[in-house]
């Protein structure tokens, strides 16, 4: 769907519901991309959280926890949904000038953030490397996730998600880890 072009009559048409009740519930365009958004980012975390001793990983474990997350549930269908949403969000958001640019940039800040925490606690930990640009990386891993969100969407029968997801982990690995002898 084109948010540029679409009202919350077409999103309340396409989700089955009057536009009364989209406007109910969002009072705006960028109000029901937030929504969205929140909701991709807080399933994703739930899901995270869920992983067994995510709480006690190394912020290296966390970096590639998040990254392999990403590859696993890309391809499933019900989440693929919730990637593929994030993916015409993004597209959409490029050129909106309505809030919904600020929105997403918003929402990647707060992904990139998540990820340059998990970094600087693997620095601390001693499982990262103390020399890494940490907002560069951020933004790497970020890129990467994204780039292959995109290709996959574009050409999903020509992407190979296991082979990239392990290239991908193990770039990261090459990138951040730590070069102590107990690594």
């Amino acid at each position: 769907m084109d948010l540029r072009a679409g009202s919350n009559k077409k999103v309340g048409d396409r989700a089955g519901v009057s536009r009364g009740m989209v406007n109910y519930h969002f009072t705006s365009k960028a109000g029901l991309v937030e929504a969205v958004v929140a909701d991709i980012r807080e399933t994703f975390i739930d899901v995270l959280q869920a992983l067994p001793g995510y709480a006690r990983m190394s912020g290296l474990e966390a970096v590639l926890a998040k990254l392999d997350q990403f590859f696993a549930r890309l391809a499933e269908p019900e989440p693929g949904v919730r990637v593929r949403a994030l993916l015409v969000l993004l597209a959409e958001a490029v050129g909106s000038a309505d809030g919904v640019k600020g929105l997403m940039a918003d929402h990647l800040s707060l992904v990139r953030a998540g990820v340059e925490e998990d970094i600087r606690r693997g620095v601390a930990d001693g499982s990262i490397r103390p020399d890494v640009d940490v907002v560069a990386q951020a933004y790497l891993v970020e890129s990467i996730a994204r780039g292959v969100l995109l290709q996959y969407q574009l050409d999903s029968a020509r992407t190979r998600l296991a082979d990239i997801a392990r290239a991908g982990h193990e770039t990261l690995v090459l990138a951040l880890a730590s070069t102590r002898g107990d690594d």
